[in-house]
């Protein structure tokens, strides 16, 4: 019995372990994730690329989730002057980065209707929120 015992040991350790790939393949496979960071860089640069006004807007409301009104009041502005920087940077950041609404279609760009545009670039700015606390810089000169 002894001597069985050592052979299917010796076997064992000849053979290494088997694996059933079935069962762990889903766990071996990650998908690619350099498209979020090349996402962040380009929305980087596109809010280097805004006016100082819209950017302040756009990352206090995208980034810090701050309300219109309490962003009216730290700026020094009425909530409607907000809320028109507020469309026009995400619409600046939107041409910036290729999201373009379906009006520019006709310009040879891809069509996206104005509801995934405005998903889309809402989803965008907010996701600059992650990213920022990841080590991204941020430039905030214009502030």
């Amino acid at each position: 019995m002894h001597n069985q015992y050592v052979n299917i040991v010796r076997s064992a350790v000849r053979e290494g372990a088997v694996v059933v790939t079935s069962e762990t393949a889903p766990s071996l496979i990650c998908a690619p994730s350099q498209e979020k960071s090349l996402e962040l860089r380009d929305l980087n640069r596109a809010l280097g690329q805004i006016s100082g006004e819209q950017r302040a807007v756009v990352l206090l409301v995208g980034l810090e989730g701050l309300p219109y009104d309490e962003v009216a009041e730290i700026i020094g502005v009425p909530v409607g002057t907000v809320r028109s920087r507020l469309s026009r940077g995400r619409e600046a950041l939107r041409q910036l980065v290729g999201i373009v609404l379906d009006r520019h279609a006709a310009a040879g760009r891809p069509l996206v209707t104005a509801a995934t545009a405005e998903r889309a670039g809402d989803a965008f700015v907010d996701r600059i929120g992650r990213g920022s606390h990841s080590g991204i810089p941020v430039d905030n000169r214009a502030m």
